[in-house]
């Protein structure tokens, strides 16, 4: 019989991990980072602040449609889902989602924060449920379909999800 250690998170210590022994928190007041991820629990800790969301749709088969940036809050600059047909994503993410995770540490508050939490994000929740499953849906041309609609102010777009092959 051996010693055995529970799994945990490592949140907190995820700048060391990313910049070393000595962590980097970018000035980062005024920027925008765009992150496209199964949604964001709105209250999670690390991200709460000041005023009220900009929650918008946005339908995929509508290319006059673009995305605002608002100043109503002070952490989350828009929070947007997707319609597509008949699929439409939510405004949260998936039960200990990974887009929460991601989010909180590009832009959280305080000890567990992110690299940049002086910054705004845009939220693209790209996050279907249904009753037999969870996933991810992503426009095949995403250039067109969401690039192409983004604020001018956003300057940074981070996708962490990939495919069965990598």
């Amino acid at each position: 019989i051996e010693p055995h250690s529970p799994f945990s998170t490592l949140n907190k210590f995820a700048s060391k991990f990313l910049w070393g022994d000595s962590p980097t928190i970018l000035e980062s007041q005024g920027e925008v980072i765009t992150i496209g991820d199964t949604g964001l629990d709105v209250s999670h800790c690390l991200v709460e602040g000041e005023g009220t969301i900009s929650y918008q749709t946005l339908d995929l088969n509508d290319s006059e449609q673009n995305i605002r940036m608002t100043d109503t809050h002070d952490k989350i600059g828009a929070y947007v889902r997707f319609q597509y047909g008949d699929l439409e994503s939510d405004f949260d993410d998936f039960e200990n989602g990974h887009g929460s995770h991601v989010i909180s540490s590009a832009i959280g508050n305080g000890e567990w924060g992110g690299t940049a939490p002086g910054a705004k994000v845009i939220v693209l929740d790209f996050g279907f449920e249904n009753e037999e499953e969870s996933f991810l849906y992503v426009p095949e041309d995403i250039k067109a379909g969401i690039l192409d609609r983004l604020p001018s102010e956003t300057k940074t777009f981070s996708v962490s999800w990939g495919t069965d092959i990598n």
